[in-house]
């Protein structure tokens, strides 16, 4: 309480390392979550595996890093920390997530749609007062 209130920390979660290799029969996952902001507030990770396997971690952030380790006969595709957003104070949602496959197709899409959608509203309104 004290230090959403009474603080100038910032909330700052977010994932530091993430991979998964091959290591004799079944994968070895390594994730690396980050506290990059002073304020400690409790997160959960979740990383997801080929198949949809998930694995839902809750880390208190006392600690400035926490490193999570799985043995698994499936590859982990994919790494999140506060993945429903419980924490709405953080700074910066950019470095919450990673994935083994880069995914900037989908980032590009989606930004090019968010800035028509911005110059279509932009220009609905200049109409207006024009």
């Amino acid at each position: 309480f004290d230090e959403v209130y009474r603080s100038s920390n910032a909330f700052d979660y977010g994932v530091q390392h993430f991979s998964s290799r091959r290591s004799g029969d079944g994968y070895r996952t390594v994730v690396v979550a980050q506290r990059q902001g002073e304020a400690v507030f409790p997160v959960e990770v979740l990383t997801t595996f080929e198949g949809g396997d998930t694995v839902r971690e809750r880390w208190p952030g006392h600690e400035r890093r926490r490193t999570f380790v799985y043995e698994r006969s499936q590859r982990a595709v994919s790494t999140e920390v506060d993945p429903d957003r419980v924490l709405t104070m953080d700074v910066n949602y950019t470095n919450n997530s990673r994935t083994l496959e880069p995914r900037a197709d989908e980032a590009g899409w989606k930004w090019a749609l968010t800035w028509m959608l911005w110059l279509q509203d932009l220009m609905l309104t200049w109409a207006f007062f024009v």
